[in-house]
């Protein structure tokens, strides 16, 4: 088999400079890569802040008063910026499991859980409405603490007062 003369000098230059054609080889394959996890990172990006994420109604602006007028909620939604505002108590906490392991945790407390407008989030598992002495837990929380639906935790708040939570969801 002959090549022509063009492939023949092509062949003697990758030859005879191996190290400057591997540099060349490898600077393309990473090239090409990081363009592949740039196009992927785009993809997943536009999937997961735009959607999910977005049915949420996640909160812009979170502001933290105590103490808390009943009516003042209802007065920063009735301004023309706002598009929805609601009112919850949020207490720091740690949580105790039944296995010693603790976390250091955010409560969050509704009047009506069936009414969250701003930062919803998705049940995924269990009651959507709990009942008194009753807790939900984040996916990923839960799973590295090792709690489950119906196991019992620990709620100590800076207080020093404990309470025990079963949890519902």
């Amino acid at each position: 088999m002959e090549f022509g003369s063009r492939w023949t000098k092509i062949l003697k230059d990758i030859w005879g400079n191996k190290p400057r054609s591997l540099l060349v080889i490898f600077s393309i394959a990473i090239g090409v890569a990081a363009i592949g996890m740039i196009n992927n990172t785009i993809v997943m990006l536009r999937r997961d802040l735009f959607g999910a994420y977005g049915l949420g109604n996640p909160a812009s602006v979170q502001i933290y008063i105590s103490p808390f007028q009943d009516n003042l909620a209802a007065a920063v939604e009735g301004m023309r910026e706002v598009s929805d505002a609601q009112a919850h108590r949020t207490v720091a906490a740690t949580l105790h499991t039944s296995t010693g392991r603790q976390a250091d945790i955010e409560l969050n407390a509704y009047p009506d859980f069936t009414l969250i407008d701003v930062s919803r989030f998705e049940l995924e598992q269990g009651t959507g409405n709990p009942a008194i002495r009753e807790v939900l837990l984040e996916r990923q929380g839960a799973k590295a603490l090792g709690v489950q639906i119906g196991d019992s935790v620990v709620i100590e708040t800076d207080d020093d007062q404990q309470y025990t939570l079963q949890v519902a969801g």
